[in-house]
């Protein structure tokens, strides 16, 4: 079975399908010594910093790479210290990014919803938005499929079946984000809680995935 790692901070399992998350600063060095492996690339907004500006330059030459799958992650922080109008800037020029590209934006999302939705609708962005990590309740997640965005679920979500039960599967997909559990292990707790065989879940992951990538 093929298992698909929508976000990682490493890799852990070269069997699988993984996608890298990098920092601008030293995206090139790794992405040279792993020709075999997907990427994305962004500045996420608690490391926003006097040097942004050159390092989204790096982040638009680096979108023009094959590996690099994904502008992200990037997104908005309203409990980080980073000066929320700024992350505002910055977010849009990494969308503006992602569009020339015509790659799928991960996005980093803590209670700033509504901003990005209200975005979302100023830029009419046309590239598929992914909201990694997700671990809220079905309300909200009702509104991001509103949206027409997908979701992407850790090992976090997994306290909450109630909000992957009502994601339909053809708008989710599954991450390990920072963790070090196998992404394996959370297909079959996904799949147990929506009721479907591991198989289902991974070969509908497999389709988003090509869908969308």
């Amino acid at each position: 079975m093929h298992y698909i790692n929508i976000h990682t901070h490493q890799s852990q399992n070269k069997a699988y399908t993984e996608i890298i998350n990098l920092f601008p600063e030293n995206a090139e060095k790794i992405i040279s010594e792993n020709p075999d492996s997907l990427f994305s690339v962004g500045l996420h907004p608690w490391y926003i910093n006097e040097n942004s500006d050159i390092l989204l330059k790096e982040i638009e030459k680096l979108s023009e790479y094959s590996s690099i799958v994904a502008i992200g992650e990037t997104g908005l922080d309203k409990l980080c210290e980073t000066d929320f109008s700024t992350q505002i800037e910055v977010f849009k020029t990494q969308i503006k990014i992602a569009e020339k590209a015509r790659k799928p934006l991960i996005i980093h999302c803590v209670k700033a919803y509504q901003e990005i939705f209200t975005v979302k609708k100023e830029l009419q962005i046309k590239v598929p938005m992914i909201f990694h990590g997700f671990r809220g309740k079905p309300a909200l997640a009702e509104q991001i499929l509103h949206y027409d965005c997908c979701l992407s679920v850790g090992e976090k979500l997994l306290q909450n079946a109630e909000t992957i039960k009502m994601i339909p599967v053809e708008k989710l997909f599954i991450e390990t984000d920072e963790s070090n559990v196998d992404i394996s292990e959370i297909y079959k707790k996904v799949a147990a809680v929506k009721n479907i065989s591991v198989e289902k879940l991974a070969r509908q992951i497999q389709t988003n995935f090509k869908t969308i990538f």
